[in-house]
């Protein structure tokens, strides 16, 4: 709804200064912002400072002359110029009533769907996350990747893509090889695995019983096939160390890459086994995809070999001393020592990067957008993609393929080494997470059985690591911590999913059911009330904004703000036991849209909202 009264303002706005200086106006280049402090109206524009420069009057006379040409909006009630800082400004206030009456209609009769658009429907988003390396587990310092992905996902769906999500499956490289021959040569049969006092892994070689101190570390999880890949990748790593096994392990993954169907299998199969743990961990995240692309499929069908065989026909293209092929993109600013990215080796297979080509080329041709998370650490390497893609004439403009960075994230007081079998899972820390969960829930609620209290937990404890990753803007790095996360008392999913139960507690309580009949006209007692309905009304507008901009952290951001709101509303305002039953009944409706409001909102980060807590 607030978009709309925005257009409509944009829309007069276009006609008065049509009117007054004959000079046309498209509607969407007129600025017209949401304002953040009341006082000054619910909207402002700067028009008036880019029409000074325009026509050559001082902005207090354009000011007067759009003004006098100006025909309200139904809904603005009236106009007001500010002078500040040397600019001019129009702020536009509302038939506040009116204005907050609509606003919760239309969140109550829109329910879920409120917060929603169609402004992108009938274009498909391929949005390719995750894509884990095939090491292990998922660790907390990758995790990240997936759960901005899920927002994203998400946050299209709700303005009107058709999303369709991919996860790339790295089932070649040397890692995988390693972990495949450590299990063709049985490393965890015949070695045990310790740890020195620096954290170093020492190996012994045993005729039997072999003992793996990863396995007594992480026995809860002894089982997960994800886990039981880690424990052969971190002894072999070491293996191949000791023994100088390089070339053995290069072997195999070179036949992989030439399209050896025998070896490809063999890595084929470790992957198999790792991704279906990372799935199990994921799906506990509520994140699945729509599809697992692997890598070794554009070996087998010819798109890898196909890539090379264009790569070298470019201009850019040169032949090294070591007889491997390479693309200069030195004019592009991405220099490379050794005279060029690399793109064939002398003995002709492929490297990662003309895989990665030959899958976005593919990618390319599935969507109208296509949208990938990367590490802040393949930002070169996702620069050299699209330039490579633009000079092979497959990425027609840079709108088509787009990328979202993030940093790591650490966990206080660990020091992560996947190779050194140091590693936080997001299995612990979900169990971990839902343990301390319990404990919480348990001492609110004494009433609630064993089973209602693990209910509560898990979705207190998965919103809690949802939330604290994704409410720090993505390439900022940061430190995960429990008492951070798990904060009833501030800038939490925990305070958020209070505030949603609490208010339906209120609803329980005075026994009201959840499709009551709205007043016809709300009556606003108080600010708080006010500025409820006006940050209720902005939750469009930070939906479209967020995915446009692919920023998640502004939906954090937002049920913060407005879980306080609420909470300072219900100590101002007492809703059944309101003064008189029409502000009763006006309050009530802003309790229900609130709540339903901070399920949307939570709903888009994958955080579920408990009715209690």
């Amino acid at each position: 709804m607030i978009e709309d009264i925005r257009q409509e303002i944009r829309r007069a706005l276009a006609k008065a200064v049509q009117d007054a200086f004959q000079i046309s106006k498209e509607e969407e280049g007129i600025s017209v912002e949401i304002q953040s402090n009341p006082k000054f109206g619910e909207f402002s524009s700067s028009v008036c400072f880019e029409l000074a420069r325009e026509t050559g009057k001082t902005q207090k006379e354009v000011a007067e002359a759009i003004l006098s040409k100006f025909e309200k909006p139904e809904m603005v009630e009236d106009i007001e110029v500010l002078e500040a800082r040397g600019m001019h400004y129009l702020d536009f206030f509302l038939d506040f009533p009116r204005f907050g009456t609509n606003v919760l209609r239309t969140v109550l009769e829109s329910k879920d769907d409120y917060g929603k658009s169609d402004k992108y429907k009938g274009e498909k988003l391929l949005l390719e996350h995750s894509s884990i390396n095939p090491t292990g587990p998922i660790n907390v310092g990758r995790v990240r990747n997936s759960l901005i992905g899920d927002a994203l996902a998400r946050l299209s769906g709700a303005v009107g893509w058709d999303v369709e999500t991919h996860f790339y499956v790295d089932d070649m490289g040397r890692q995988v090889a390693t972990i495949a021959w450590g299990v063709e040569n049985k490393v965890v049969d015949n070695y045990s695995l310790s740890f020195d006092e620096r954290g170093e892994p020492e190996l012994e070689k045993t005729d039997g019983s072999p003992k793996n101190e990863l396995v007594s570390r992480y026995q809860k999880y002894a089982e997960k096939p994800d886990f039981k890949i880690f424990f052969t990748y971190v002894p072999t790593t070491k293996l191949i160390e000791e023994e100088e096994l390089e070339a053995e392990i290069d072997q195999l993954a070179e036949k992989s890459e030439e399209g050896d169907e025998e070896s490809i299998q063999k890595l084929k199969k470790v992957v198999d086994d790792v991704l279906a743990g990372q799935k199990e961990t994921l799906e506990r995240l509520g994140i699945t995809f729509d599809s697992f692309d692997f890598e070794s499929k554009f070996v087998l069908d010819g798109s890898a070999q196909k890539a090379i065989d264009d790569l070298r026909e470019l201009p850019q293209t040169l032949t090294l001393d070591t007889g491997a092929y390479a693309i200069d993109l030195s004019e592009f600013g991405l220099e490379r020592r050794g005279g060029g990215t690399v793109f064939q080796r002398p003995n002709g297979t492929s490297v990662y990067i003309v895989r990665d080509t030959a899958y976005h080329r593919w990618k390319l041709g599935q969507a109208d957008k296509n949208v990938i998370v990367l590490g802040e650490d393949h930002k070169v390497e996702f620069k050299e993609l699209k330039t490579i893609l633009k000079l092979l004439g497959d990425l027609k403009s840079d709108e088509l393929l787009e990328v979202s960075h993030y940093a790591f994230v650490g966990v206080k007081g660990r020091s992560l080494s996947t190779r050194k079998g140091v590693i936080v899972s997001v299995d612990e820390l979900m169990d971990e997470g839902i343990e301390k969960a319990e404990d919480e829930v348990r001492k609110r609620n004494e009433d609630l059985d064993d089973g209602a209290v693990a209910g509560i937990a898990r979705q207190v404890a998965i919103g809690a690591i949802k939330y604290h990753m994704l409410k720090v803007q993505a390439m900022k790095p940061f430190t995960f911590s429990w008492d951070e996360a798990l904060d009833f008392e501030g800038d939490a999913a925990p305070y958020v999913q209070y505030a949603h139960a609490r208010a339906s507690s209120i609803l329980r309580k005075g026994e009201i059911p959840e499709d009551g009949p709205l007043p016809k006209e709300i009556a606003f007692a108080n600010e708080q009330e006010k500025n409820l309905a006006r940050l209720i009304s902005h939750f469009p507008s930070i939906v479209l904004t967020a995915a446009e901009t692919r920023r998640p952290h502004m939906l954090p951001e937002y049920a913060y703000r407005l879980a306080t709101l609420f909470t300072e509303f219900y100590h101002a305002s007492p809703v059944l036991a309101a003064d008189s039953e029409d502000i009763k009944e006006s309050r009530i409706a802003m309790v229900k849209a609130t709540k339903q409001t901070l399920k949307n909102c939570l709903a888009l980060l994958g955080i579920e909202s408990p009715e209690r807590m």
